[in-house]
This record gives C-alpha cells, structure tokens and sequence, in this order.
C-alpha cells in the first residue's frame, strides 16, 4: 500500500480567514434513491455540476498568521474542518464497497452505483508509483466527486465545495484553503507530520493506493476509507 500526504511543495495567495464572500462552488451529490447507474456512455451526457451553497462555515478557533489561520493537529483531527467534511462527503461519493470494472482503455471504472473516469489511462502495474491523478466520480449520471492529485498540491470538490491542499519550501508553507473563504496555514511541517488520530494514522490530507490480485483500491487520508475498487 502507497500513502502519499503534502511535505514539500507550491505556492498560492493568502485568504482572509472566514471571509465567505464568494458561494463554495460544489459537484451536486444525488440521492442514493436516484434512478439506476446510467452506462459511461451515458453518463458524460447527463452529467451535472451545481453550484450549490455555503454550508461549510468553518467553526474553528482561528489564530491569525499573516492573515491566515494558524493550522494545528487541533484542527487537522476536528470533524468540522473542512478536509474532514469533504473527505466524508467523498468517500459517500464513492462507496467503494461494490467492486467496479475497470475499462479495456483504462479510462473508466464502471460499478452498479458509480462510474469513475480517470484523465489519463491507468495500468495495473504502474498504479504504486503515479504521482499524479485526475478523478472523476458520477452517481446515478450526476458528478458528486472531482480529485487532482499532484507532486506539489491536491484539489477535492465534492457537495460542499472544493479545498485546495498545497505546500511551498522556499519559504516553507502548508496551506489548506477551505469552501468559505478561510485559509489555514503552517510553516513547520515537522510538526504536521506528527499529527495523528486515534489509531495512530496520520491526520494531514492525501491519497493512498492499494493493489491486491487483480484489484484497485483508492483511498482519502486520513482514515482507512477507500474511495474507489476496481478490477482489471
């Protein structure tokens, strides 16, 4: 199993903390007693996105850093913060318990409740060691899921918006920037790396890829949960 977290990487402009002037733009999540899965085919066409509302007022204590708030393993492990909703909400994107069947191009991974596209073709042997993903995941023909995943940063957009992970080294800074507005920063990555739940697993966000047989599991740090199942 490969897990993958952001030490090291990019930069981006500082939000006010809090400031909810802009709606959280989000991938509409349907009802599970929608209609049936439609066909990959299908699905593209009746695809819909929708913009939806704020319900991600982050309720956290904030400490201000340059005119962000200061990110700790308190928040990292809270259940409000914004990763932890998001990672929730996709993971009930994907219920990965029913296995899929990934496409002959590679491109699709197509189950009785899901259809995942990936933006590039992905082969059995080269999953331990891509550092890059584009994912894309729709329920009953309605996208409830959108992931980029790269060396330098990961972007998940689900229902209650999207949330930008990044990191730089010169000046050394990971950023977590949330649906409503707010930013979350901190300059000691040390510190971070030391975070853990309960269980011992890390708390910072990031990806895990599992291969077993003729399998696919991909999954959302923290936590054990696997996002999507896909037999070759």
């Amino acid at each position: 199993m490969k897990y993958s977290t952001f030490l090291g990487l990019l930069l981006i402009t500082a939000a006010a903390c809090g400031d909810d002037s802009e709606a959280a733009k989000g991938v509409f999540v349907p009802n599970d007693a929608a209609n049936a899965q439609t066909d990959a085919g299908n699905a593209e066409v009746n695809s819909t996105t929708d913009a939806g509302t704020d319900t991600s007022v982050d309720p956290l204590a904030c400490e201000f850093t340059d005119k962000a708030c200061l990110l700790t393993c308190e928040v990292l492990l809270d259940p409000s913060f914004c990763w932890n909703i998001a990672r929730a909400e996709a993971n009930a994107c994907g219920q990965s318990t029913t296995r899929g069947v990934m496409s002959a191009d590679g491109l699709t991974c197509t189950s009785p409740t899901t259809v995942v596209r990936f933006d590039a073709p992905v082969k059995f042997a080269e999953v331990p060691d891509r550092e890059v993903w584009a994912i894309e995941i729709s329920r009953s023909g309605n996208i409830c899921l959108e992931l980029e995943d790269g060396p330098l940063s990961l972007s998940l957009a689900t229902a209650s918006g999207k949330v930008d992970v990044s990191l730089s080294r010169e000046p050394e800074l990971y950023r977590i920037e949330c649906p409503n507005g707010s930013a979350w920063e901190s300059n000691d990555s040390l510190a971070l790396l030391a975070c853990n739940d309960a269980e011992g697993l890390t708390s910072l966000p990031g990806i895990s890829t599992t291969t077993v047989g003729d399998d696919f599991q991909f999954g959302l740090l923290p936590g054990p949960d696997s996002l999507l199942w896909c037999g070759f």
